[in-house]
């Protein structure tokens, strides 16, 4: 798997964002328990995406030729 670990940096950092905007953006819903499900989920998805864009990027010509 290539870049995985630029990926997961990349991926904690989309998380974190997409967590503080819905956050910021969304008012909490009346049960506490459910208030941290939609930036918790939003977060997730938002790094699995990024994780999966990122190491799913072409590799250098000459790593082919190994």
């Amino acid at each position: 798997m290539r870049y995985r670990w630029p990926a997961f940096v990349v991926g904690l950092a989309a998380a974190w964002g997409a967590d503080r905007l819905v956050r910021a953006v969304t008012s909490a819903p009346a049960d506490p328990d459910w208030a941290d499900y939609p930036a918790l989920a939003t977060g997730s998805l938002a790094a699995l995406v990024a994780f999966a864009a990122i190491t799913r990027l072409p590799g250098r010509q000459g790593a082919a030729l190994r």
